[in-house]
């Protein structure tokens, strides 16, 4: 790390302890989040946090002042520009998941597939994650997601990812479980209409 100009400092000190339940249950360091804070307000603002092991878990942050700013010029606009800062890391900064999707659930389904080596069909447990909240085009290019079976019932979102023909597809699927939901059948042609 680069040495900090100590004029540049506000006099003003944003402290945030954090709970270390959270944080070993989230299993996330104090490092990660003090990268994530840096990396979300750039050269705006300055970061020292406590070692994981400390007794107590606590980030510090300084705003950066311009080199040609004078400590008057910024004592008043800093406290307000701190709680704006405290406000958008509360609301809006990821740490970690996906931007967007707010809950993940479990859920244990059977998958039926073609086994070249038995030469039969064999069916099998897996787990589906289902999601609260969007952001398919994050999903699609995680590394661990199989982009070829993820699904979404988010029209908008399919249209600006996949196209108007994907929509179109999401929608007769929809259209067609929910007539077929108590056991009645609908033909194909009368929903591709």
């Amino acid at each position: 790390d680069e040495e900090i100009d100590e004029s540049r400092l506000s006099p003003w000190l944003l402290r945030i302890e954090l709970n270390r339940e959270m944080m070993v249950d989230k299993c996330l360091t104090m490092a990660e989040v003090a990268e994530k804070i840096t990396t979300e307000f750039s050269d705006d603002l300055t970061c020292i946090f406590s070692d994981d092991n400390a007794e107590k878990l606590i980030l510090r942050i300084r705003i950066l002042n311009e080199e040609s700013m004078k400590e008057d010029e910024y004592d008043a606009d800093d406290n307000v520009f701190l709680k704006k800062i405290e406000s958008h890391m509360l609301s809006k900064l990821v740490l970690q998941g996906v931007e967007g999707i707010r809950k993940v659930a479990l859920r244990d389904t059977k998958r039926t597939f073609y086994s070249p080596e038995s030469n039969t069909y064999v069916t099998e447990n897996e787990w589906m994650l289902d999601t609260e909240g969007v952001n398919l085009m994050e999903v699609l290019q995680h590394p661990q997601v199989d982009h070829r079976r993820t699904t979404s019932n988010h029209i908008v979102e399919i249209i600006q990812s996949l196209g108007i023909e994907a929509a179109r597809n999401s929608l007769m699927h929809e259209l067609k479980s929910v007539i077929e939901f108590d056991g009645s059948y609908v033909n194909y042609r009368h929903v591709a209409i």
